[in-house]
């Protein structure tokens, strides 16, 4: 009963966060463009999006550079995780949107277990309380910071 309250929580989340994805909507919080003054990060030179955005719980994607570094951090999990890299990367977004919600650490990990669990190619049939503490590290140390 908890799994599946928690996996209907988790898709209630994925859908809050998706939602929140258009900034330039009319509730958008902040402004349409940058004062002039402002610098360049290097992230954003980087990339072309400044993937230390706002925390509103709103989900970051790994840039060109960011994926590799995720995708090997994963495999290191699990090799069976880098046999779907488009899956790897939705789910990995989904825990970044976790975090950035202000999801307690537990209940991430509890998240990240449940989004790699499966049958689906990428996905493995159990994943243990380390692994899913190892998912959560690698998605915090490519890019979701």
């Amino acid at each position: 009963m908890k799994r599946t309250t928690t996996a209907v929580l988790a898709a209630a989340m994925v859908i809050a966060a998706l939602s929140a994805c258009d900034a330039d909507g009319p509730n958008a919080k902040t402004p349409k463009s940058a004062p002039a003054t402002a610098a360049p990060t290097a992230e954003s030179t980087t990339s072309g999006k400044d993937a230390t955005g706002p925390k509103d719980g709103a989900a970051l994607s790994p840039n060109a550079e960011q994926t590799p570094k995720l995708m090997s951090a994963l495999k290191a999990v699990n090799s069976a995780f880098g046999d779907n890299e488009k899956w790897a990367l939705t789910a990995s977004r989904t825990i970044c949107a976790d975090i950035r919600a202000g999801q307690a650490d537990s209940d991430v990990q509890e998240d990240a277990k449940i989004r790699f669990t499966g049958n689906t190619p990428g996905a493995v049939p159990t994943v243990t309380d380390n692994q899913a503490a190892r998912i959560v590290t690698a998605v915090k140390s490519s890019f979701c910071k």
